[in-house]
């Protein structure tokens, strides 16, 4: 274990040394080794109350991260988000930078039966993409390696939750998860020529499954006001993997094949994905204000890491957030246009967050954190049908903000990473399959 530290600690040192003319440091230089940095589970308008997603409750919204929500799922509702960021790196007196965007998620929540709902959706758990250079030297030759990795784990994501009794609710999920991780690495020979190349690619396919559940309380008190607390967490499983390697030899100057040195297909092995917990808690106004705080912990440290040299680090995060909007309900479509565009500028959903998290990748022997603020608008729209004669009224948003993040540092030759992300999402209700009366 100590040696292996010890050769991690070596190429860290080396990947750091090599990234001084950092032109060729892409993306992510910090998912090296890891399955990529994991993505949010939280929805856009959650996102942009720094995460807050346990406590959500109500019959127009959801949770993928504590799957009782579902049990107030009252509409049919269909999800989606996007984001574009703009990321700025910084190492020493070197910068670098580049645009990156992403499909973040697409789901569907529906009610089955009073006081119970289903939903299924599609996102990504994670995604590497780096590329960094190490220059060294073998007898009197100078080598230089190129570490190049992209590829991500997607995850099919299902979830059930029932009101078990007034107040307490608990959900169960289930996630499906699929993708492959590329890892191609060059060794060139820059001061000779007449020495091949060599090139290893190797390419991991993963499946896997994994379970999740997640309880909520929740109580009026001071009149309208709700306080709610939520509980969630999911167990340790296993993640299968099967990796194709290539390696074999290339002209150095023009780089096409010379001979290949090995050739692997189909090699089974199985990774780990860690248990983790987290905690909510909420005061809200339904429809005026809502304040919260959740906090999240992935016990990565008890997992070994995808280069088998038990780096990983747990990964906490905390969350702070809410929203605020001036009217509870939009009055009756029979106002003036000009009353009209005051009312709705009065029922727009205002949000702020604020995110503090550890990732469960380090560089080095050094943990990386990350820091992030949010801002953001829900614009709301409104679909008017009709049941029995009797009319309602559903609210659906499209949800906009942006989130400037600040991950790791530019201390001690690591790397500081600062991102603007601009975020978009759709938050569409209905009523499906309605039961009508027939004389």
């Amino acid at each position: 274990m100590r040696n292996n530290l010890l050769k991690f600690n070596i190429l860290s040192l080396c990947i750091l040394a090599s990234l001084s003319g950092f032109s060729q440091s892409t993306s992510e230089p910090y998912t090296y080794g890891s399955y990529g940095l994991i993505n949010s589970d939280a929805f856009i308008y959650q996102q942009l109350m720094g995460g807050l997603g346990s406590t959500t409750r109500n019959k127009g919204s959801f949770s993928l991260v504590n799957p009782a929500s579902l049990s107030a799922v009252k509409y049919s509702i269909l999800k989606t988000g996007v984001n574009l960021n703009y990321v700025q790196q910084q190492q020493n007196n070197s910068q670098a930078s580049h645009t990156k965007g992403n499909l973040e998620y697409f789901s569907l929540g529906m009610p089955l039966k009073k006081n119970m709902g289903f939903s299924v959706a599609l996102n990504q758990f994670s995604n590497i993409d780096y590329l960094f250079n190490i220059y060294s030297s073998v007898d009197t030759n100078t080598t230089l390696d190129s570490f190049n990795g992209y590829g991500g784990i997607n995850q099919l994501k299902l979830g059930y939750g029932i009101e078990v009794f007034k107040g307490f609710s608990v959900g169960v999920g289930a996630t499906f998860l699929f993708g492959n991780l590329q890892d191609i690495t060059v060794r060139r020979f820059t001061n000779n020529s007449a020495i091949f190349s060599t090139v290893q690619h190797s390419i991991s396919y993963f499946n896997g499954a994994k379970w999740n559940g997640g309880v909520q309380y929740n109580r009026q008190i001071w009149g309208e006001k709700n306080l709610a607390i939520g509980l969630q967490g999911g167990m340790e499983s296993n993640l299968k993997r099967s990796t194709d390697k290539l390696v074999y030899t290339a002209n150095s100057v023009v780089g096409y094949p010379i001979d290949t040195v090995l050739n692997q297909k189909d090699l089974a092995t199985t990774s780990k994905l860690p248990s983790w917990y987290g905690f909510a808690l909420s005061l809200e106004n339904e429809n005026a204000w809502m304040i919260g705080a959740e906090y999240n912990s992935q016990l990565w440290s008890k997992v070994q890491d995808i280069k088998g040299l038990n780096s990983f680090y747990d990964q906490t995060q905390l969350s702070i957030g809410g929203y605020y909007q001036i009217k509870k309900q939009p009055q009756s479509d029979k106002l003036s246009a000009r009353d009209r565009r005051v009312d709705y500028i009065k029922n727009i959903r205002y949000y702020a967050g604020y995110r503090s998290a550890n990732l469960y990748t380090g560089i080095a022997g050094t943990p990386i954190s990350e820091r992030s603020v949010s801002l953001g608008v829900g614009l709301p729209f409104y679909t008017v049908y009709k049941i029995n004669g009797i009319e309602y009224r559903m609210v659906s948003r499209v949800n906009v903000g942006v989130e400037y993040i600040m991950r790791g540092q530019n201390d001690n030759n690591l790397i500081e990473e600062n991102i603007l992300g601009i975020k978009f999402g759709l938050t569409l209700n209905d009523k499906w399959f309605n039961k009508r009366k027939y004389n």
